[in-house]
């Protein structure tokens, strides 16, 4: 277990929010905003609530797990926003 005592149950917080993701691409499959929004949304407040609890063990762990879910995060606003339609506007 890489957790701190108390938080054994974290591994449950990342199955929802992955199960959330997954329910999201599914039935928003239509509404693209939206999606894109919930996705942010969910994961600004995993990324919250996972720096507010500090819940691993290690603290490498803890920093490379931020660190993904900064990476992730970004990826998501990036797709949100429009820069890939300025930038490559023929692959959209």
């Amino acid at each position: 277990n890489h957790y701190r005592n108390g938080f054994k149950w974290w591994d449950l917080i990342f199955i929802l929010k992955s199960f959330l993701f997954t329910i999201l691409t599914i039935t928003t499959l239509y509404s693209p905003n939206f999606h894109l929004f919930s996705m942010i949304f969910i994961h600004v407040l995993y990324s919250y609530i996972q720096y507010i609890f500090h819940p691993q063990k290690n603290n490498v762990l803890y920093k490379i797990e931020n660190s993904f879910n900064l990476f992730q995060l970004i990826n998501l606003v990036l797709v949100d926003s429009n820069f890939f339609k300025k930038v490559l506007p023929e692959l959209i």
